[in-house]
């Protein structure tokens, strides 16, 4: 048995744009601004981390879970009314679960994966989740996926994981399973340590074949 797991954000959902807009709707009225460096870096990674760093580089006297929370309520109003999948990606989804368990394992809240789920059709493809709430340790960490991969019966060995950052990239391979990165948020060149590269969803007969041959890697 093989699966294919999927990250949520910049991968199943274009959404990394709502979470620096969620981003700002917290700092701003606290005279906050965050560089862009900054944000990038937060990309694939928990959001508490990211609090913790932003309220002790300036000096707030927020507690991170407060900060998270509040940036959850923005960034959930928006995924739920203006969010969009990538070209191609359902397909390719559908695809793949006609022969293969498929997982979602995010950085991203239970409420996210499942609002991106239902309301691009997808749901009842997926067969294991995990999310920020579900593990200790966040990616880069292997956890999530190795989490992902016992939820769904298949040796992470015969996994192959749609990725969209580095830390992303670091977790799943840390896990030992093959990964394809998907350039929706950073360009090629900025994503070492994948198996493959891809620029777009749409291709999706290259796409499965290109799984195929990561599959084959493994036996």
């Amino acid at each position: 048995m093989n699966a294919v797991l999927f990250d949520n954000d910049g991968v199943l959902v274009n959404s990394e744009p709502l979470h620096r807009v969620a981003w700002e709707k917290v700092f701003g009225p606290r005279g906050v601004v965050v560089s862009d460096t900054d944000y990038t870096w937060s990309i694939g990674r928990h959001d508490l981390t990211f609090a913790g760093v932003v309220i002790e580089r300036f000096g707030l006297p927020d507690t991170p879970e407060a900060l998270r929370d509040e940036k959850r309520g923005h960034f959930l109003r928006m995924v739920a009314a203006e969010s969009e999948t990538f070209e191609g990606l359902p397909e390719l989804m559908r695809r793949l679960a006609k022969t293969r368990r498929i997982g979602v394992a995010s950085s991203a809240m239970l409420a996210a994966v499942n609002t991106v789920l239902e309301r691009f059709g997808l749901a009842e493809l997926v067969s294991a989740i995990v999310t920020n709430e579900d593990v200790c340790r966040h990616k880069p960490h292997p956890e999530p996926y190795l989490m992902c991969a016992e939820r769904l019966g298949v040796e992470p060995q015969h996994c192959t994981a749609f990725e969209d950052s580095v830390s992303g990239i670091e977790s799943a391979k840390a896990a030992g399973m093959h990964v394809i990165a998907f350039s929706s948020t950073f360009p090629p060149d900025q994503l070492p340590g994948a198996d493959a590269v891809i620029e777009s969803m749409a291709d999706t007969d290259a796409i499965v074949e290109l799984v195929e041959s990561l599959e084959r890697k493994s036996g």
